[in-house]
Formats: C-alpha cells, structure tokens, sequence
C-alpha cells in the first residue's frame, strides 16, 4: 500500500485516533491508580438475531420440501439439457477459459485489498478504559464493577497486541513510502503518542510491583514500543545523512 492512496493513509490516522482515544486514561495514571475497563453490548441487536433464527427454523422446513421438489425436476432437465449441452460445451469451454483467466486476475485484486481493509478493522479497540484512584474505596470499587488484576492483564494483552500489530504495519510500510511527508507525519504522531502511554505504563507497573506477571507484560509492551521509536527514529537519520550526502557531492 502506498500512503499516495488516500484512503490507505486515512485508514492508518484512523486507527491511530482510535488508538488515542482509547489509551487516553492510560496516559493519565498515575502509581497506584488502577484501571478497568466499560463494554459497551448491544442488545437490540442479539434480540433482533435470535428472533431471526427461529424465523429462519421455520422457513427451512418449508425449504426441504421444496429442495425436494426441486431435485426431481433437475434430474428430468438433466436428460433433455446432456444431448443439446455437449456441443455448445467445446466452444463455450475455450471463451471461458480466457474469460476466467481475466476475472481471476480481477479478484485476486478485489480480495487483497478487502483482506487489507479487514485486516485493519480487527485493529480496532473496543469497550472504554475507566479508572479507579488510589484511595480506601478502590478495592471496593473494582469488586463491585466486577474487575480484578486477571481481567486488567488480560485488556493490556488483547489491545497492544493490536497496537504493536498497527506498529508493525507501519514499520512495513515505511520501506515504500520513506519519502512521504504524509507518512512522516504518521510516524511522529505515533511517536508522541508512544511518549505519553509509556509514563501511564511505567506507573501501572509500580502499582503491581508484587505481581511478577503484571510487570513481565508491561516491561514487555514499554520495551517493543520503545524498540519501534528506536527503529523509526534510526531510518529517519539514516535518510538524512544520505540527503546530506547527495547535497555534499553535488557542491
């Protein structure tokens, strides 16, 4: 994908304020504070499926009589339609094949880029971060929202896993459009963004210092977010001393 393309580029800024907006409490904790998060369920919706199925038991029984029916009257076309079929088939078969070659072609275009778009849209972050300060009522707050440290392992594992899957794209990307001032642009909004989760983090961390386990995947998000800067930060001055370079030799 080329950030040339502009809905390719405003598909990446969109997931990126999907991406602020959701760790934005993060970004304000502080030691001590914890967090939790609010699902949103739509239950109108589940309430419209479930009335869809049992419609959708009654019609296929209707269905299976019909599919019956049907079948009978094929196999008594299929007698009629061989004889006449065989010869349309020989000059049919060598249109199709040129045909199909075409349309293959074609789909395979259609499909990547639908994969790219779903890909994208499974990035998505869900629900709400909330938090809960540090004070005598906290425990009693999480009990009673039904949170506990299990579930706030298993929110940072689920939604980083899709951030740094964003910041790999990203790092993807970069090889084919190192000269895009859109992209440049990208990459130093996901820095700054970077620079402000890191402290929430850190911070979450000292809240858990007894928990091995909560600090072993918080070390492990803050140093892979630090690695893509690293990394981004590097081709950038790579791409300047080659600029450099280049102005140098041509005086």
């Amino acid at each position: 994908m080329n950030f040339k393309n502009q809905d390719s580029f405003i598909e990446y800024n969109t997931l990126l304020e999907n991406f602020k907006l959701k760790f934005n409490e993060i970004l304000n904790l502080k030691m001590g504070m914890k967090i939790g998060k609010i699902i949103e369920k739509d239950n109108k919706k589940d309430d419209v499926e479930d009335a869809k199925d049992v419609k959708d038991v009654k019609y296929d029984v209707e269905d299976a009589k019909d599919d019956a029916k049907d079948a009978k009257d094929a196999k008594d076309d299929t007698k009629d339609d061989t004889k006449d079929d065989t010869k349309d088939d020989t000059k049919d078969e060598n249109d199709d094949a040129n045909d199909d070659a075409k349309d293959d072609a074609k789909d395979d275009a259609n499909d990547d880029a639908k994969d790219a778009k779903n890909e994208n849209q499974n990035l998505f972050i869900s629900g709400s971060y909330c938090t809960y300060e540090n004070t005598v009522y906290q425990n009693i707050s999480r009990w009673w929202n039904n949170e506990n440290r299990d579930k706030t392992f298993k929110y940072l594992d689920k939604d980083f896993t899709k951030f740094v899957k964003f910041l790999d794209l990203v790092k993807y990307k970069k090889k084919f459009n190192y000269n895009d001032v859109e992209f440049i642009k990208l990459t130093k909004k996901i820095n700054k963004l970077i620079n402000k989760i890191i402290p929430g983090l850190y911070n979450l961390k000292q809240t858990y210092f007894k928990e091995k386990k909560m600090e072993a995947k918080i070390d492990s998000i803050i140093l892979t977010l630090i690695d893509f800067k690293a990394e981004i930060t590097r081709k950038e001055k790579k791409k300047t001393r080659y600029k450099n370079k280049q102005r140098y030799n041509e005086i």
